[in-house]
């Protein structure tokens, strides 16, 4: 799939030097994995439990089967988690998710796969001296020893330059994206490269260092920009200079500025009522709380009604997005969930994803 610029795009600086990945990385159908032993760096990175409502994890299955009609000789799972925690918990799961018994591995050694065809390996991340994340080019080698062909299939994880995301396919000529990962791109591709008129941006969550660079960004090619969550407080404190498009929401005082107010929540919905296009990551406020739910309901329900009276195409991100969807049974009308928030707002913000970049045509 090769997507071309639709009308409005690449006018009055629109994505400037921005190139969509869709169509312009390895997808499995460019390679042959014919008795190979196949690297497959994924995300499972979750709490415990989550295993058996995570996108992230039901992710690995399509892959692994897709790989598995082409006869590969071996796969070996990569993933980390975040708390620095054993995998050796995961292979009980995974084995029901692919129907097929997985090893597991501590080391380099193919042998440990048991007669199995499929071996997950321990956390990245349990590497001392942080070696996967500083990219240590002698542990992507040893890493390199398990397979001959490298598949990405860890989008919310390709923002980032470590050794089992960049630094093995950097070693390796067979290399291509996963399923999940072709289709991420392809879904948010789809979403950034459409006319400007009837574009909205829904930025919500927390931590303005994180967020303004993507909603400065996406001030230069959406119609508006909508601001909420803890980051009005942020941007009041910093007195930070937005664009004229970007419309930032009011604090609730009376909730303790966990919300924002009706009138804004009102005011959002407003705009969103006229939506074609939504690209939507945070939350408007602490939704865990009944009391503090209600902006983000209102700003969604927005979304929903844009869906059914504009057909407009929804994207959301990040993991209190997807929770609160999943909360509120609102997951249906979106277009598309993305698997990661971090590499999601990297992505719609115009930067080079490291573990993209590697897997270039």
């Amino acid at each position: 799939m090769s997507l071309e610029r639709r009308p409005g795009i690449g006018q009055e600086g629109q994505f400037p030097e921005r190139v969509p990945y869709a169509g312009n990385i390895r997808a499995l159908r460019d390679i042959h994995v014919s008795d190979k032993g196949v690297l497959v760096r994924v995300d499972l990175d979750f709490k415990d439990g989550e295993e058996k409502t995570s996108r992230r994890f039901f992710a690995v299955k399509p892959t692994v089967k897709e790989l598995e009609k082409h006869d590969v000789k071996r796969i070996t799972i990569l993933a980390h988690n975040g708390d620095y925690k054993s995998l050796r918990y995961l292979i009980k799961p995974l084995a029901e998710l692919l129907q097929e018994d997985v090893a597991f591995t501590l080391d380099n050694s193919t042998k440990s796969a048991e007669g199995r065809r499929v071996v997950l390996f321990e956390n990245t991340r349990l590497c001392p001296e942080k070696r996967e994340e500083n990219n240590d080019p002698d542990f992507a080698a040893y890493m390199v020893e398990m397979g001959d062909t490298y598949v990405g299939n860890a989008f919310a994880t390709s923002h980032r330059a470590h050794a089992s995301i960049v630094g093995i396919p950097a070693l390796l000529k067979s290399k291509a994206v996963g399923l999940q990962v072709e289709e991420e791109v392809n879904r948010i591709d789809e979403a950034l490269y459409r006319p400007k008129e009837g574009f909205i941006v829904v930025i919500g969550g927390a931590k303005i260092e994180t967020k303004l660079p993507v909603i400065k960004y996406m001030a230069n090619i959406a119609e508006t920009v909508l601001v909420g969550g803890i980051l009005p407080s942020e941007i009041e404190k910093e007195k930070i200079i937005l664009p004229d498009n970007v419309v930032v929401a009011q604090l609730d005082k009376s909730l303790e500025n966990k919300d924002i107010t009706l009138d804004s929540a009102e005011k959002f919905a407003k705009i969103l009522s006229k939506a074609k296009t939504i690209v939507w990551n945070g939350a408007m406020g602490v939704f865990e709380e009944h009391e503090t739910a209600q902006g983000t309901l209102i700003v969604v329900r927005a979304m929903v009604d844009a869906k059914s009276n504009n057909n407009a195409y929804l994207l959301a991100g990040g993991g209190e997005t997807e929770a609160f969807l999943k909360e509120n049974n609102l997951e249906q009308p979106f277009n598309h969930i993305s698997t990661g928030g971090g590499a999601m707002l990297e992505y719609v913000s115009g930067n080079k994803m490291p573990g993209l970049e590697v897997l270039r045509k």
